[in-house]
């Protein structure tokens, strides 16, 4: 049987800041460090109330629960459309294998220095390079074309972004996406959707393996507006062992990051990076995938319309969900709206890990040694996402390589050419 690293405790903060929801000095650590600690101390530890972050990272919200609004819009994945919608493929649609439509990226007001340009004279960033004429995709598997992405968010779309979700000075997903840049993305495979606690029996199954959580006896679940560690809580039982267990077509959770990067490997797979991963999400045509104005309602609005287009939290978080589309937690893997390129779940359910680590944009080109506490970066939000605007194309969140949560999972991707040669 496989068995995990030993856990490893973390050590005492050494800094505290003022947290603006209470008035009082807080320790400034991720969810991480406190499980950490909990762990090694066998303590039911949580995390203070003014710690909401959705993906229970560094990330911290000025919590006024008095004036908590729901101005989060939500971003329609990449030419998406309603799940169970039939039709035959048109040209250019990502099911006929790459994506022919080509989109200009409007040229920045000014050359301000949140922007890495490495070819500012290009004109079609963002399009999709000649693809071969038919792609035979592994069983499951999505194309996802080469092309330029510009990766993260602009200074002026990031000053729409504070104008629309965070009315009362909070934090919101796109401060840890700036500078944006671009980036070039070879051809690869990406998984349709999340993998399914279905898919993860049979490598358990097959090879023994014990997650992480399971080796702990414990792993995070929010409960009530506060994240605790749950005894029992693991990829079977994700909110716990007196809850429901966890259902087969929905996407697994309550899996670590060396949990998803295993899986991966059974498979002959890997985890996608964070820049593929944002390409695919953009429908490799570097499509802002940003709703902006009237054009796009609130979460709320577009569920009474019946035009749900992702899991997402509906109503006043974390104080009430109405689970107006039919999900409280997660749901079915193929439930909402696919892209062009026919990937399912890019937006909202669950966030996915990566295989990048987490730095801020600014420091790349710099030297970086990770160490045992660095952490591993997530995208695409979850049912717990709304004001934050945790499902924005842009948002990343981040935890260390052991922490488990009820609301992240994985996906894999494979090169392109390993597979064609198969």
């Amino acid at each position: 049987m496989a068995k995990t690293s030993p856990r490893s405790a973390a050590g005492k903060p050494s800094t505290r800041r003022r947290a603006a929801c209470s008035g009082k000095a807080v320790p400034n650590r991720s969810f991480s460090e406190v499980q950490h600690g909990a762990m090694a101390t066998g303590s039911r530890a949580t995390i203070p109330e003014c710690f909401l972050a959705q993906a229970a990272s560094t990330h911290a919200y000025r919590c006024r629960r008095d004036r908590l609004r729901n101005h989060a819009q939500l971003p329609l994945p990449v030419g998406g459309r309603a799940a169970g919608g039939g039709g035959t493929p048109a040209p250019g649609d990502g099911r006929t294998g790459w994506v022919q439509q080509r989109r200009r990226l409007a040229a920045p007001a000014s050359a301000a220095a949140d922007t890495v340009a490495r070819d500012a004279s290009r004109s079609d960033v963002g399009a999709a390079r000649a693809a071969p004429d038919s792609i035979d995709a592994p069983e499951g598997m999505v194309y996802v074309p080469p092309g330029t992405t510009r990766i993260g968010i602009t200074a002026k779309t990031w000053q729409r972004v504070q104008r629309m979700s965070d009315p009362v000075g909070r934090r919101t997903w796109g401060h840890a996406a700036r500078p944006s840049f671009l980036a070039d993305v070879e051809p690869f495979f990406l998984e349709k959707h999340p993998v399914t606690v279905a898919q993860f029996r049979q490598f358990t199954g097959a090879t023994g393996y014990e997650t992480q959580a399971e080796s702990f006896g414990n792993a995070g679940v929010m409960q009530r507006g506060r994240w605790r560690l749950v005894e029992g809580a693991d990829w079977q039982h994700p909110r716990g062992p007196s809850a429901p267990k966890a259902e087969d077509d929905h996407p697994v959770t309550q899996v670590s990051y060396n949990d998803a990067k295993a899986y991966c490997e059974w498979k002959n797979r890997r985890l996608p990076t964070e820049v593929e991963w944002e390409h695919a999400a953009r429908g490799a045509t570097n499509d802002r995938a940003l709703c902006a104005g009237e054009a796009c309602p609130r979460p709320d609005a577009q569920v009474s319309a019946g035009t749900a287009r992702a899991n997402v939290w509906q109503g006043r978080f974390p104080l009430r969900n109405t689970a107006a589309d039919g999900f409280r937690y997660t749901a079915p893997v193929e439930t909402f709206a696919e892209t062009k390129l026919g990937l399912t779940g890019m937006s909202g359910n669950v966030w996915e890990w990566t295989s990048s680590w987490y730095r801020p944009y600014s420091e790349r080109g710099t030297p970086f040694r990770p160490t045992k506490k660095s952490e591993k970066v997530q995208r695409g939000g979850s049912f717990q996402c709304n004001e934050c605007g945790g499902y924005r194309v842009f948002a990343r969140s981040h935890s260390t390589r052991e922490t488990s949560l009820f609301h992240v999972g994985f996906r894999c991707a494979e090169d392109a050419q390993v597979a064609e040669d198969r």
